[in-house]
């Protein structure tokens, strides 16, 4: 299946000229030139800490094109479900240090005042409990087998109701590394308290 998005370079400063509000440019976080190959291995680690691999998955950039202030990339993946859950595809923009997609949901700020930002409050079907979801961008350190990353990113955080989940507090994060794009991302099913872990395990680029 193809994983096909569109990403939109304006080239606007939003916020002015203050130096303490430049934004670091968001390709810094999700890097785009042709040729470009990320590759994962997807893992389960139990409440122990063991790990059962699940796949070994690859993402590439198929063709890039730019209009104008604006950038149109295509991208294509391993079909594989749950890889592609793990990293989804969007129609993004970036606008002076932000993406957005393309139902004007912001994905990703590299802006101090974005930090703890609440996106999305949402109570989950079935009396399951609450979701929310955040961005953080004060950089955090994330280690994955292709390298250590400073990464920012966003932070979904699942309140289960106690009574029918007693780990009733769950957390899933997309990490975006500085000059990798996505280096880890984090999910996880209601039926069980393993952790599914997808994580970067080559970046480069081919000819």
């Amino acid at each position: 299946m193809r994983l096909l998005f569109t990403l939109l370079t304006t080239l606007v400063f939003a916020f002015g000229c203050e130096k303490d509000r430049t934004p670091v440019p968001i390709w810094d976080f999700m890097p785009l030139e042709e040729g470009a190959v990320w590759t994962y291995a997807t893992v389960m680690v139990d409440t122990n800490g063991l790990e059962r691999h699940l796949s070994d998955d690859t993402l590439w950039l198929q063709s890039l094109e730019t209009v104008g202030a604006h950038r149109f990339a295509s991208f294509e993946g391993t079909d594989n479900f749950l890889f592609q859950a793990m990293i989804p595809a969007f129609d993004l923009q970036d606008s002076s240090g932000i993406l957005i997609n393309s139902n004007g949901q912001m994905m990703l700020s590299t802006l101090a005042e974005h930090h703890e930002l609440l996106l999305d409050e949402r109570e989950l079907g079935g009396d399951l409990g609450r979701l929310q979801t955040r961005l953080f961008t004060t950089p955090v350190s994330v280690d994955v087998p292709y390298g250590t990353f400073e990464c920012i990113g966003r932070t979904q955080t699942v309140d289960l109701n106690e009574e029918n989940h007693p780990s009733h507090m769950r957390r899933m994060y997309r990490y975006y590394g500085k000059g990798a794009g996505i280096v880890k991302a984090t999910a996880f099913f209601l039926s069980s308290p393993s952790v599914i872990e997808t994580r970067l395990t080559g970046f480069y680029f081919q000819e």
